[in-house]
Parts: structure tokens; C-alpha cells; sequence
């Protein structure tokens, strides 16, 4: 599983994978602040310490959001970071780079209170979380992969069916984790799994080629590479 962001870049680069089933249809990553830094939109950053995850596509949507917003990064101070918030919380870094149904939790729940800025609402919208296998698997063994799709998107349609069930075993199986915080993990995930009327696991050509032109824009992808190909529903079926 991966975002499907790297399997065009994969296979630009002449790795033959092929998506099957997509569990996260919108993004979970996000930009956000603490809301007593008054920052609420990509206009404020201007002149701000903004946290900056290297490479992968966290990095490139970020980018693709600052393009989008018409704000200049040469006026940012952007500040290489990993996962720990800690920067966040103590005010060195004011804008950081996490998931909504992570880093975003992390943070109210150690009481902040937070403004989120969304990727999605400037049109920049990656599948995250890709399931994918190879050519050389499809061809040799479709029943294989057909039965774990499909048992893939059972687990998760019922998770959805049931968050607080999915939770419960969640924690039964992670002797580190919170009943709380796996709960409140799952419902924030719900909107981000089914975005619309679609079941779980849909793909559109339409997003595949839309990805396809961020990256290659962007400069992450050097050659675009048949989308047809990057991807199937057959298995959906």
C-alpha cells in the first residue's frame, strides 16, 4: 500500500506496478497551526517558520498548495521536520506538516486547539493509502489478488459500518494504542474514506491523470506513462 502519487512515479521509472483498490479517496494530509497563532490560510505564512516534510508526497502537495494560493516560498522560512509536534507546541515551527487523523488529534488532545488548512480545497487531492501489486501477479495469480481485495475492503467497509468496533479491536491488537484515540482516529477517517456515494475502494481515471500532471509539473515525475495502465478496477468488480 502506498500513496498513488508513487505508483506513477514507479512506474515512470519502469517498475510495473499497478493499483487496485484505493482506501483513502481524499488526502488525509494537512497544514495546520495552532489557533493562537492567528494563522488560518497559506496567505499568512508569509514571514512564518513552516515545517517542511523532505520528499515524498507530502512535500509535493505542499507545494502544489503554496502554487495554488499565489505564495511565494522564498518568503517562508521552511524548516526540515519529521513527526514529533513538539516543535509545534513550543512555538519554534508555527505551520506543520501531518495527517488529520494523526498529527491533527495529537495536538487537541494534548489541548490545542488548532487551524487546519485542507489540500482539497485548492484542488490539490491525491489517493492516499493505494493498494497495488504487479503486472506479473495480476497476470499469474487475478484469483489471489481478487480475494484479497475483496477481503481489504470488507475489513474496511465494515470498520466504517462500526467505528467503535473497529476501535475496540484496534486496541486488542496494539498494547500501546487508546480505545480513545483509535475511536476518534476512525471517525475522523470517515469522510476521508467515502467522500462521496462511491464504495470504498473506487478510482477514477480523471484523478489518476490529474495526479499524473501535478507530479510531472511539479518536476516529481519526469515522463508521464500510460494511465491505463497504471491502474485497474477489475478488481472492484
Amino acid at each position: 500500500m502506498t500513496g498513488a502519487d508513487q505508483i506513477l512515479i514507479a512506474r515512470s521509472k519502469g517498475v510495473p506496478v499497478v493499483a487496485v483498490a484505493v482506501i483513502f479517496r481524499r488526502n488525509p494530509f494537512v497544514l495546520f497551526s495552532l489557533a493562537k497563532s492567528g494563522i488560518k490560510a497559506p496567505a499568512d505564512y508569509v514571514g512564518k517558520n513552516i515545517g517542511v516534510k523532505i520528499g515524498g508526497n507530502e512535500e509535493l502537495i505542499y507545494r502544489a498548495v503554496l502554487a495554488k494560493a499565489g505564495v511565494d516560498k522564498s518568503k517562508l522560512n521552511e524548516i526540515p521536520v519529521k513527526f514529533d509536534i513538539t516543535p509545534l507546541l513550543a512555538g519554534t515551527v508555527e505551520v506543520w506538516p501531518g495527517y488529520l487523523i494523526n498529527e491533527v488529534l495529537a495536538a487537541k488532545e494534548k489541548g490545542f486547539d488548532v487551524n487546519v488548512v485542507s489540500p482539497a480545497d485548492y484542488g490539490i487531492d491525491l489517493y492516499a493509502d493505494t493498494l497495488f501489486t504487479t503486472e506479473k501477479m495480476l497476470k499469474e495469480k487475478p484469483d489471489v489478488v481478487r480475494k484479497f481485495v475483496a477481503a481489504t475492503l470488507k475489513g474496511w467497509t465494515s470498520a466504517i459500518a462500526a467505528p467503535e468496533e473497529a476501535a475496540q479491536i484496534t486496541v486488542k491488537y496494539g498494547s500501546k494504542l487508546t480505545f480513545d484515540h483509535e475511536l476518534a482516529m476512525m471517525k475522523a477517517s470517515l469522510p476521508l474514506l467515502q467522500p462521496d456515494a462511491q464504495p470504498v475502494g473506487s478510482m477514477a481515471a480523471a484523478k489518476w491523470n490529474a495526479t499524473q500532471k501535478l507530479l510531472v509539473d511539479a518536476g516529481f515525475q519526469k515522463t508521464p506513462v500510460d494511465i491505463d495502465k497504471a491502474f485497474t478496477v477489475e478488481f472492484l468488480k
